[in-house]
């Protein structure tokens, strides 16, 4: 893998990065805008946030790679749950300061 290519978490496997996240979240949310048309409903943002938590879940529980006696308690799920809880709060900033960024520069 190039060093263009590097995974943030260093994943060797991995040829995803940052530059691709914005093209990935835009097609999420195209999706998500056909399923709403398709199924002929308008659902909150805050449904849509807790369907997508549970999709980031699953994905953390998968990148943590814990077996299953692991997941269901002890300090491993804790630290999962605290990693889990560190990331979303790292991508909630990044999108707040990204979108006080975008409506700071409509005023000019």
């Amino acid at each position: 893998m190039s060093e263009r290519e590097t995974c943030p978490h260093g994943n060797e496997d991995c040829g995803f990065n940052g530059s691709q996240e914005l093209a990935l979240t835009q097609k999420i949310m195209e999706l998500i805008g056909t399923f709403s048309e398709d199924q002929q409903l308008t659902p909150c943002p805050l449904c849509l946030r807790d369907t997508m938590l549970a999709a980031a879940a699953l994905l953390h529980a998968a990148g943590a790679r814990m077996p299953a006696p692991m997941v269901k308690h002890g300090k491993a799920r804790q630290a999962a749950s605290k990693a889990f809880a560190q990331a979303a709060r790292e991508r909630f900033e990044a999108v707040l300061e990204a979108e006080a960024g975008r409506i700071g520069a409509g005023k000019h």
